[in-house]
């Protein structure tokens, strides 16, 4: 699979907010979203991966993490968006406050994503 696909957590509000953004932001509709709890996720990730809960992005069969994720997803994006793929000058250890306070900042979902019938094609299972 060549696609680029962008693994977030499915629990995570703030995850969600993020691929809602990409959606509406990618006109060319080159990304593809799954959960990290999915079935995309458990067959192309690992499961140190997995158990992470970060932001994945799985292009040309290698994956990025964290900001390095972040700066390549941006990298895909139309101007002004496309700027932030200079967050790869930032250190994973913002990153990681974020992440590991993501659930106090923000909240968790009881249910993951349900796609809408627009939205179909580009939500993995």
């Amino acid at each position: 699979m060549d696609s680029k696909i962008i693994f977030f957590d499915g629990e995570c509000i703030l995850c969600n907010g993020f691929v809602d953004f990409l959606i509406k932001k990618d006109k060319k509709n080159q990304l593809k979203y799954a959960s990290l709890q999915g079935k995309t996720a458990q067959e192309l990730l690992s499961k140190d991966i997995v158990a992470g809960k970060t932001v994945v992005f799985y292009t040309n069969r290698k994956l990025k993490i964290k900001w390095a994720a972040i700066s390549s997803i941006a990298s895909n994006l139309p101007f002004p968006y496309n700027l932030f793929s200079i967050s790869i000058l930032l250190p994973n250890f913002i990153y990681d406050i974020i992440a590991n306070n993501r659930y106090k900042w923000f909240g968790k979902k009881q249910i993951c994503r349900i796609p809408t019938q627009k939205d179909r094609g580009k939500i993995l299972p």
